[in-house]
């Protein structure tokens, strides 16, 4: 019996908090501040999920690089661009997929953001 449906939030830990939130905003996430009674933070929504971007709190734990991030794109080239623009390294070119083409840029803490153009085929008749 499963109990979890779907993702509900995602919260980031970001070495440089100003640079992680340039390049999110850059590849189109619509990030604000937030205290909520504490901290300064960012927060979006994206598509019913709520992600949060935190400052280190400075105790060091293990490297961060098995976490990967995937954001919907509307323009994959505008993204990769705004996103090189920040400063982002390119890990990965865009290259097809089965679901679509994406490409792949590191966030200033080390973490792989992948950056997806989808396609979208319809087969059938339209749904009324």
């Amino acid at each position: 019996m499963p109990f979890a449906s779907s993702l509900a939030a995602l919260m980031l830990t970001c070495k440089d908090l100003d640079a992680s939130v340039r390049l999110y905003r850059a590849v189109g996430v619509d990030l604000k501040e937030a205290r909520h009674s504490g901290p300064l933070h960012y927060t979006a929504s994206l598509g019913g999920v709520h992600l949060a971007l935190h400052a280190h709190d400075g105790v060091m734990r293990d490297a961060q690089s098995g976490t990967q991030l995937a954001l919907l794109v509307n323009d994959l080239e505008g993204a990769l661009a705004a996103a090189r623009a920040v400063g982002a390294p390119v890990l990965q070119a865009p290259a097809a997929r089965p679901f679509g083409v994406s490409a792949v840029v590191e966030d200033p803490d080390g973490r792989r953001l992948e950056l997806v153009a989808m396609r979208v085929e319809m087969t059938g008749p339209m749904p009324r």
